[in-house]
């Protein structure tokens, strides 16, 4: 054989070989990744398996997992409860932001022990009927000498002076103080004062959408789900023991940020942990814990008829979420898109012991090379133009505008309640 005709022989040879070599080792791979590793514990895996690989694992390992229904339904109940505060600390103003009937507060009428329908009889333009702003200009320190029969004798016999605006307010209620409004006189020039406590739960709910979704991918979806129901379990009776109204609106703008960040980041973990076949059911039923929570606050408002014994009724339940951050378990997907590939299947071999990592035990987490620095205005311009992306094809943009077209006709049809229930004559409860 000539020297040219060797060569090419062992050239063949040679690739025929690393070729063989090379389809055998990926179909090997392959089937273990498809046995969810289930092999013997002294296999050792190389460390450095491509990122492709290590995803489709974790994926077969949670379809596995999916398998037990009590495991992903228990997930499912820990995620989604604690959209039951979210809907209380929403629409809870329509119990206890509502207007009573109110009239100017005379204090010399009220020292003498008169009824509040003889004092707002004897004082308000619109008599026993409305609600006022002003008063009648009477000289009520010389009415509060006379009996209300003589008073009301008076006021007949002579002309009626010029109205003068309230100072003080008295308010027609079964319990006093029942009502934000009453607590800090919410009412004609302080008016716009009370849809604040609605607008401060929808501003904080905007905030935390995106300051934990950036948490969320920072830090951890576990973690911002364990900051968020910490924020929630402070906040909650802070309001309800608000000396004044700017630590009230205050208060009530941390329980919006917490609320995104508990709703947000509990969904993604239910969605990263379930297979594909239950992900759509979870994720529609999921949402169910706002009307289940709306249903019910109207029976906790029934028993506890005031605004801070209400807010209290809604905020010490949250207590529980103790139980969620302890036994809510971090998405491996986040895990292994970290690097940290021992933390993700510790949380699938702490529900199935017979999954084997494809990972020896001496083996550390991959930690990820840091890029070259990029300065911050591009990192938000970069940022910008992901969030961009979700718009770069026809079919995406469509889907996105029905998402958001119907989220926006769901809240628009829960917030018009909480922010009109004044304007209904019919029973809130």
């Amino acid at each position: 054989m000539s020297s040219h005709r060797r060569q090419y022989h062992i050239e063949v040879s040679n690739r025929h070989s690393v070729s063989k070599w090379h389809w055998q080792w990926q179909w090997q791979w392959q089937w273990q990744w498809q046995q969810c590793y289930l092999v013997p514990p002294s296999t050792t895996m190389p460390s450095n398996m491509p990122e492709e690989l290590e995803m489709e694992g974790i994926d077969h390992a949670l379809e596995r997992l999916n398998q037990r229904r009590w495991w992903i339904w228990s997930v499912f109940i820990l995620a989604s409860s604690p959209g039951l505060f979210n809907a209380y600390h929403i629409m809870v103003s329509l119990f206890f932001a509502s207007i009573p009937p109110y009239w100017c507060r005379i204090p010399q009428l009220v020292d003498t022990h008169w009824t509040n329908d003889q004092i707002r009889n004897i004082s308000s333009p619109t008599g026993l009927t409305g609600s006022s702003c002003s008063m009648i200009s009477w000289n009520y320190t010389y009415l509060a000498t006379m009996d209300y029969k003589s008073a009301l004798q008076f006021v007949a016999s002579h002309p009626k002076p010029s109205e003068s605006p309230c100072t003080q307010f008295m308010y027609d209620e079964e319990v006093p103080y029942s009502s934000t409004v009453s607590q800090w006189d919410l009412v004609c020039d302080n008016l716009p004062k009370k849809s604040n406590i609605q607008s401060s739960i929808a501003i904080g709910k905007f905030v935390g959408g995106f300051l934990f979704g950036f948490i969320a991918d920072k830090y951890g979806r576990k973690s911002s789900f364990v900051l968020a129901s910490l924020t929630y379990i402070i906040m909650g009776p802070l309001a309800a023991f608000s000396p004044s109204y700017w630590l009230f609106i205050v208060a009530r703008f941390f329980l919006g940020i917490a609320g995104s960040g508990c709703y947000e980041s509990a969904y993604t973990i239910l969605t990263e942990v379930a297979s594909k076949d239950r992900r759509a059911v979870l994720g529609c039923v999921y949402n169910m814990s706002y009307p289940i929570g709306y249903m019910t606050l109207s029976l906790i408002a029934l028993v506890f008829p005031t605004w801070r014994s209400l807010q209290m009724a809604i905020s010490l339940p949250m207590l529980l979420l103790c139980i969620h951050c302890w036994f809510l378990p971090e998405s491996p997907r986040w895990l292994l898109t970290q690097g940290r590939q021992i933390e993700a299947w510790a949380v699938i071999k702490n529900v199935d012991k017979s999954v084997v990592p494809p990972l020896s035990e001496d083996i550390t987490n991959v930690q990820r090379e840091e890029g070259p620095f990029v300065p911050l205005h591009k990192r938000i311009f970069d940022g910008f133009r992901k969030l961009f992306g979700l718009f770069s094809t026809a079919e995406l943009c469509r889907r996105i505008c029905i998402c958001y077209l119907t989220w926006f006709i769901a809240a628009l049809s829960y917030y018009v309640l909480a922010l009109n229930a004044d304007n209904f004559s019919s029973n809130r409860y």
